[in-house]
């Protein structure tokens, strides 16, 4: 189900000056280990479990990632098909 959103559900802010912050791997760490188990995977077919066995490598790797993305200010055209980012974004706030 689509939720409809209007224009005037969201508040007028003023936009944030400076650099982005850097994506650490103990963020993404702490991020994953809030992910809950035994989910679905997504199109990647990663699943949480598979992030917190692996957490020092998979951390690494996706802190350089989540970094490019932000530097480059473009998301995987394969991520539009999941959700899975936008969960694990949700822990990193």
């Amino acid at each position: 189900m689509e939720l409809r959103w209007s224009a005037d559900d969201f508040p007028q802010v003023n936009p944030i000056a400076g650099p982005p912050i850097l994506i650490t791997p103990e963020m993404l760490a702490d991020a994953v280990a809030k992910m809950q188990p035994g989910k679905a995977p997504e199109p990647s077919g990663v699943v949480s479990e598979m992030l917190n066995a692996s957490m020092k490598a998979s951390c690494a790797i996706l802190s350089k990632l989540a970094n490019t993305i932000v530097a480059e200010n473009r998301i995987p055209d394969d991520w539009t098909r999941s959700t899975r980012y936008e969960s694990l974004g949700r822990y990193l706030m």
